[in-house]
């Protein structure tokens, strides 16, 4: 499939470029996934990552799409064996930062 032929393009085949992938193909969407070394494309069973929006816009939509994914993740870290736990973290600055957007209150 080439670009034009796709709804959507997902960056990546990690956990988050394939899981998303999967929840636009299964509402409809022709999904075409780009990643650096697609004959390599795997993901790691002890992998971990932070998840929050960075970036990106419009901001109104993002927030809607950022807390749809967050129940999400959470119902998958609620299924036993599903590979998806959610943990408390630090993210930390040098410098004085507001907290994300998507951590600030509705």
């Amino acid at each position: 499939m080439r670009t034009d032929d796709a709804d959507v393009l997902v960056i990546g085949a990690g956990v988050s470029g394939l899981t998303t992938a999967v929840r636009l193909a299964e509402a409809d969407l022709r999904v075409r996934i780009w990643s650096a070394d697609p004959a390599e494309a795997t993901t790691c069973f002890a992998g971990g990552a932070m998840w929050g929006p960075y970036l990106v816009e419009p901001l109104d939509k993002v927030r809607i799409w950022s807390r749809q994914t967050l129940d999400e993740l959470r119902k998958l870290a609620r299924q036993p064996n599903m590979g998806v736990r959610l943990v408390a973290g630090i993210e930390a600055s040098r410098m004085p930062a507001e907290p994300p957007e998507c951590q600030r209150p509705v």
